[in-house]
C-alpha cells in the first residue's frame, strides 16, 4: 500500500514510492541511463540518517553537508570502501564516482540536482545568501573544468522550494534580487528558482535544460514538505539526492 506522505505527483516529475523514506525521480525529459534522483522526507528529529543509511544500503557510499549558506563547492572522495557517511561542509557537491549519493537537505531552501548525460553529477544547495553568491553558475563553471562536459549536455531540476508567493523578505534583501515583488499580502518577496534560472542561461544553459517545480514548500495543499517557515521549531527536512549508477 503506498504511503500517503507520497500520494501526491511533484510537477518536476512523477515519483514513486520506494521504501520508507525515499521517491525516485523518473521524467524522460530530464533524466539519463544510470542517473537516479529524488527525495526523501525526514518527518522525525534524527530521522536524516536513516535516510542517509537506506541510501547507502541502495546505492553505495554517501556524501551529506553541513550547509553554510556558502558558494563552497565540494568533489567529495566516493571512498566506498568506508562505511561511514561522508560528511563535507559546504553547499554544493560534484562527481563523476559510480555508486556515490550526492545530498543536500533542504527546508524551503531550493535544491538543485543537476547532471551531464551519465558521466557526471551534481547536487547545490541554494538558499539567497548562496544564490547572490552565484553558488549554481561556480558549480557549473567547476564541473566543467573537472570533467570537459559542454554546457548544452547539462539538465538541471529544480525540486520544490518555498515560491515567491511565500518567500517573505526584508526590503534589505529584496532590493538585491531583481525579481522581487509583493504578494497578495502586500508583502515583498522574492523567486529564488527564477534568480538561479537566469544566471544558469546567462551562463550559457539552453532554457529548455532547466526543469523547475512549481510546488512551494511553504503551501502547496497536495503534500506537506518540510519548511522551516511553516514547521518552526520542528526540524523535518527533505533529503535531495543524485546518484550515477
Amino acid at each position: 500500500m503506498t504511503d500517503k506522505r507520497f500520494s501526491a505527483l511533484t510537477n518536476v516529475a512523477s515519483f514513486e514510492q520506494a521504501g520508507r523514506h525515499l521517491c525516485y525521480l523518473k521524467n524522460k525529459s530530464i533524466s539519463a541511463k544510470g542517473i537516479v534522483s529524488g527525495f526523501g522526507v525526514q518527518l522525525l528529529s534524527g530521522e536524516r540518517l536513516a535516510i542517509y543509511h537506506e541510501l547507502k544500503n541502495r546505492f553505495g557510499n554517501v556524501a551529506a553537508l553541513r550547509q553554510k549558506h556558502s558558494d563552497r563547492i565540494l568533489i567529495p572522495s566516493g571512498d566506498n570502501s568506508s562505511s561511514q557517511l561522508e560528511i563535507y561542509s559546504g553547499d554544493a557537491m560534484i562527481s563523476d564516482k559510480r555508486g556515490l549519493v550526492l545530498t543536500v537537505h533542504t527546508a524551503d531552501c531550493l535544491p538543485i540536482l543537476f547532471f551531464g548525460e551519465d558521466r557526471m553529477i551534481g547536487a547545490i544547495h541554494a538558499g539567497w545568501r548562496g544564490t547572490l553568491r552565484e553558488i549554481a553558475p561556480k558549480a557549473v563553471t567547476l564541473a566543467m573544468r573537472n570533467y570537459a562536459i559542454s554546457l548544452d549536455k547539462l539538465k538541471f531540476i529544480f525540486m520544490p522550494s518555498i515560491q515567491k508567493c511565500c518567500y517573505e523578505v526584508s526590503s534589505e534583501v529584496a532590493v538585491l534580487f531583481r525579481n522581487h515583488q509583493r504578494n497578495n499580502k502586500g508583502q515583498l518577496t522574492i523567486d529564488i528558482a527564477q534568480e538561479n534560472k537566469i544566471q544558469l542561461t546567462e551562463l550559457g544553459i539552453p532554457e529548455q535544460n532547466i526543469q523547475i517545480s512549481k510546488e512551494c514548500t511553504y503551501c502547496y495543499p497536495g503534500f506537506d514538505y518540510p519548511s522551516f517557515r511553516k514547521d518552526g521549531r520542528i526540524r523535518r527536512r527533505m533529503v535531495n539526492f543524485i546518484v550515477r549508477c
